[in-house]
């Protein structure tokens, strides 16, 4: 059985005006980053909006479904959005992870990314929904091309409300071992980071506390945009 050995997390505004990230943490059980856009702080609004609605979903369904939760999801920003015209614009991704008995359920849209690391060793990493990773795959741009192309904002898909339904990319992660680390990170954590010079502050042994201040040092110096980070580490009680 999986057990949390420990966790740690935070959310900044970074050099932005308005924090448009939002967390959502339920020990042992669910872990979900939000990044909202949308401008003038609908951005902030969507991103509460999604979250809240999942965990209100989450709570109220013992048989948690996320197909169906992100159906629930999408009809509260189209209500929410039909009482406020001003904020048709506003949207979110999300990024999250939930976790079984034996195995780690990821879900994803947009370009919040989750990642799994053994040993300062990167296992598993969700593919963004963005024009770069869409270029690399198509052999179009390079892995480092994607850090410096104007387009690397860009997200290809992403939570809009039911008139524009989306969908879920979703991962069974079962390669499971004893201290491996899951890092939820918003897109504004790898405006400061190259994504290997990230991975590798998880190749000692320090505590996820000590892990998310060194991220936090790091974006305080180099990211423009809100920067959020939800780190655990896992341990596996082999008895249950």
């Amino acid at each position: 059985m999986l057990y949390i050995k420990s966790e740690a997390y935070l959310s900044e505004k970074g050099r932005c005006a308005i924090n448009e990230d939002t967390l959502l943490l339920v020990k042992g059980e669910l872990y979900l980053i939000c990044d909202g856009v949308g401008g003038n702080g609908n951005g902030q609004v969507a991103s509460k909006l999604v979250a809240d609605t999942l965990f209100s979903y989450y709570e109220n369904n013992p048989n948690f479904e996320l197909s169906t939760a992100l159906i629930f999801v999408e009809k509260a920003l189209s209500q929410y959005k039909k009482k406020n015209p001003s904020k048709t614009l506003m949207a979110s991704t999300l990024a999250l992870t939930q976790i079984k008995h034996s195995s780690i359920l990821i879900f994803w849209i947009g370009d919040s990314t989750v990642y799994q690391i053994r040993d300062g060793h990167l296992i598993y990493k969700s593919k963004g929904h963005t024009w770069v990773n869409e270029a690399i795959e198509k052999g179009e741009l390079t892995e480092l091309e994607q850090y410096f192309h104007p387009n690397r904002n860009e997200v290809t898909r992403i939570i809009k409300g039911a008139q524009q339904p989306s969908k879920f990319d979703c991962q069974l992660v079962t390669d499971l071992e004893e201290n491996d680390y899951f890092l939820l990170i918003s897109d504004g954590v790898l405006e400061a980071f190259i994504e290997n010079d990230l991975i590798e502050l998880f190749n000692s042994n320090n505590s996820c506390a000590e892990i998310l201040k060194k991220i936090n040092k790091q974006c305080t110096q180099f990211s423009n945009d809100n920067y959020s980070a939800i780190i655990y580490q896992i341990g596996i009680d082999k008895k249950s």
